[in-house]
C-alpha cells in the first residue's frame, strides 16, 4: 500500500470527490478506489500482486479496463484466514488470478445490461475477465452494488462478493 499511497498523494488523490455513476474522473481507477475508503483490501491485494501499473494506467498497461471492485467487506466475508493466505508472496500467482477475475478489457457499463422485473433489479449478461474466467453475475452470487464509476483509466463496478476461481 505504501507504493499506492504515495503515488495518490502526489497526484493529489487525497482531495474529496464525489463518485456518481457514469461520471468521468481524471483519477485513475486506483485513485478513485483509495478515495472511497472502502476497499483497502483490495489497494493491499493488487500491490501484493505486483498490478499496481495496471490500476494506475501507468506504462505498458495504458488502455482501459474495466473492473469489479470488491469492497471491504465482501473480503471480509470470505472464510477466515483466505486474505491472509493470499497476501503471502509465495501465493502471488494465486493472488493474481484471483484479481485478474475482477478485471476486463475495455470500457463496459452496466446500465444497458440491467433489467427491472418488477420490484427486482436483474443482471443478464456474462463478462469473459482478462484471465478467461467468464463471471455470470446472478450465478457466482456477485451483485454490483455501484456501477458505471468512471476512472481516467475505466470505469468501475463496485460489488458485493470477491470472485474466488
Amino acid at each position: 500500500m505504501t507504493r499506492i499511497r504515495t503515488l495518490l498523494l502526489a497526484a493529489g488523490a487525497a482531495s474529496a470527490m464525489a463518485l456518481g455513476a457514469g461520471s468521468a474522473s481524471a483519477q485513475s481507477i486506483a485513485e478513485v478506489l483509495a478515495a472511497t475508503g472502502n476497499h483497502e483490501t483490495l489497494l493491499a491485494a493488487v500491490e501484493a500482486a505486483g498490478m499496481t501499473e495496471r490500476l494506475l494506467g501507468e506504462e505498458p498497461y495504458t488502455y482501459e479496463y474495466t473492473v469489479f471492485a470488491p469492497t471491504d467487506e465482501a473480503f471480509a466475508a470470505l472464510p477466515a484466514g483466505t486474505v491472509e493466505t493470499l497476501l503471502l508472496p509465495e501465493n502471488r500467482r494465486e493472488l493474481q488470478r484471483v484479481l485478474k477475475n475482477h478485471i476486463l478489457p475495455g470500457l463496459i457499463t452496466l446500465t444497458d445490461y440491467y433489467a427491472t422485473r418488477g420490484d427486482r433489479i436483474t443482471f443478464n449478461y456474462d463478462f469473459m475477465t482478462i484471465n478467461g474466467h467468464m463471471v455470470e453475475f446472478n450465478a457466482d452470487g456477485v451483485t454490483p452494488t455501484e456501477f458505471d464509476i468512471g476512472a481516467s483509466n475505466g470505469v468501475i463496478h463496485i460489488v458485493d462478493a470477491v470472485l474466488v476461481p
